[in-house]
């Protein structure tokens, strides 16, 4: 990737299969300040979901349908200079 700072991915075993909200932030939720980045990008495992984040926009949301199992997740975050960095921080919420 061109351009990447700060950025790995997390290992993780999803124990039920279900519905999951992956809430991609670039400070932690209490700040609540913008991400200041143009697209935000959600990998797991071989799947990639991508959104365009307007300005002034806190996080971005991406609800993934997932299937019990091992797999990995990746967030990035776009800047306007076109450089890739970590979402680093991902809040994870199953639904009922």
């Amino acid at each position: 990737m061109r351009g990447m700072m700060g950025n790995g991915y997390w290992a993780i075993n999803v124990t039920k299969a279900g519905m999951y909200d992956f809430e991609l932030r670039r400070w932690p939720a209490h700040l609540d300040s913008t991400l200041e980045a143009v697209h935000a990008q959600l990998h797991i495992g071989s799947e990639e979901w991508t959104q365009e984040v307007t300005a002034g926009q806190t996080h971005a949301t991406f609800s993934v349908a997932l299937d019990d199992g091992p797999t990995t997740v990746q967030a990035t975050l776009t800047l306007p200079s076109g450089e890739e960095r970590g979402a680093y921080f991902v809040y994870v919420t199953r639904r009922n």
